[in-house]
């Protein structure tokens, strides 16, 4: 998943991530979240401007659905939509 199609959430749904660390690059914000229960994962999602989200926050995650790509573990192949 690209980090423009994960968003953070604020109506309260969402999966639950740690920020990292938040790179900020003027025009964009990159939060480097850990979901979870995964501490071995981490996930980027992309917020325009400079973001108020700091390193340890507490967040909530949403895919768009329309850009989630799935693939099979065994075989690497993707899944049909």
């Amino acid at each position: 998943m690209r980090p423009e199609n994960l968003h953070l959430s604020h109506d309260g749904t969402g999966m639950h991530a740690t920020i990292a660390t938040v790179e900020e690059l003027g025009s964009d914000s990159f939060l480097y979240c850990t979901p979870e229960g995964h501490s071995d994962a981490t996930m980027v999602s992309r917020a325009e401007g400079l973001s108020t989200a700091r390193a340890g926050d507490t967040v909530q995650l949403r895919p768009d659905p329309g850009a989630l790509h799935l693939f099979d573990t065994a075989t690497g192949l993707r899944l049909p939509d």
